[in-house]
C-alpha cells in the first residue's frame, strides 16, 4: 500500500512576549486553537480566578453564620501568630473574609485578573504563583506585628484589628502589581510605579484602615521579587542571544 505524506499541523503554542524599548506589546500569531494557547499562557491567573470564584460559591452556599466558623479557622490574627498557625496562610488569598459572591469579592476576582495576568505574561507561570503567596504570606505576618507593635503603645485601633481574622486576596494581587511594575522597561516602570505608590499613600492618608498598610508591605515585597524575576529575564534573552550568535 503506498504511503500518503501527510503535513504536520502545528502545535499550538504560548502567547510570545516580543522584547521592546516602550511598553511590551502582545503579539498572537496565527494558531490552530487560540483558547488553548491563552490557558497555556496564563495559567495560574486562571487558576486563581477559578479557585477563589468556586470558593466563593461554596461560602455563600453554607451562609453566613457557618462561614463565622471558616473564618475563625483560617483568618490570621495575633492569636494564630501567637500559636505559630501559619499553615493556615496559603490559604489566605484564595479565601475571602466575607461568605458568597458580592460584587465586591466580583471585583477582587477582577483584580486579581487584570493584576496577576500581566505579571504571568511577563515572568513565567511559577514566579507569579511565588509572588502571589509570598507577598500575602510576608504583608499577612508583617502586618500583624506592626499592629501588634501599635497596640503595645497603646492604639485602641491597633488592639482591635489585631484581633480580627484576616482573609482575602488584595495584597497578593497588589505584590502581582508591584512585581509587574518592576518588570516594566524604562518610563513605563516610573509610570506605573508611580501611579501605584499614589494609590497607596492616598489609602494610607484617607481611609487609615490597616488593609492599607497590608498592600504597602505586599507592594514593596512584590516589587523586590519583581526585579529580581527581571535580572534573572534578562540573563535568560543574554544566554538566549548567545546561543543564537553561536
Amino acid at each position: 500500500m503506498a504511503c500518503v505524506s501527510r503535513d504536520k499541523q502545528p502545535s499550538p503554542r504560548p502567547i510570545q512576549l516580543r522584547p521592546s524599548r516602550g511598553l511590551p506589546y502582545l503579539r498572537v500569531e496565527a494558531q490552530p486553537n487560540l483558547p488553548a494557547s491563552f490557558i497555556r499562557t496564563f495559567p495560574v491567573t486562571l487558576s486563581l480566578v477559578l479557585t477563589i470564584t468556586v470558593i466563593g460559591v461554596v461560602t455563600g452556599a453554607i451562609g453566613h453564620a457557618h462561614f463565622q466558623t471558616v473564618l475563625d479557622t483560617l483568618g490570621f490574627d495575633l492569636a494564630a501568630l501567637k500559636h505559630g498557625r501559619f499553615y493556615v496562610l496559603p490559604l489566605g488569598p484564595l479565601v475571602q473574609d466575607r461568605p458568597g459572591l458580592p460584587w465586591k469579592v466580583v471585583l477582587l476576582i477582577i483584580v486579581v485578573a487584570v493584576f496577576a495576568g500581566p505579571l504571568e505574561y511577563l515572568a513565567r507561570p511559577w514566579r507569579t504563583a511565588f509572588t502571589y503567596f509570598v507577598t500575602d504570606f510576608v504583608s499577612t505576618v508583617g502586618s500583624t506585628l506592626l499592629l501588634w507593635g501599635l497596640a503595645a503603645l497603646g492604639s485602641a485601633r491597633a488592639h482591635d484589628y489585631i484581633h480580627t481574622p484576616d482573609l482575602g486576596s488584595s495584597s497578593a494581587a497588589f505584590g502581582c502589581a508591584a512585581a509587574f511594575a518592576a518588570m516594566l522597561p524604562g518610563r513605563w516602570r516610573l509610570a506605573v510605579t508611580a501611579g501605584l505608590i499614589a494609590y497607596l499613600l492616598a489609602s494610607l492618608v484617607i481611609v487609615r484602615h490597616v488593609f492599607a498598610a497590608e498592600h504597602a508591605i505586599a507592594a514593596l515585597a512584590g516589587f523586590a521579587l519583581g526585579l529580581v524575576w527581571r535580572q534573572a529575564a534578562s540573563r535568560q534573552t543574554g544566554q538566549t542571544g548567545k546561543g543564537s550568535a553561536a
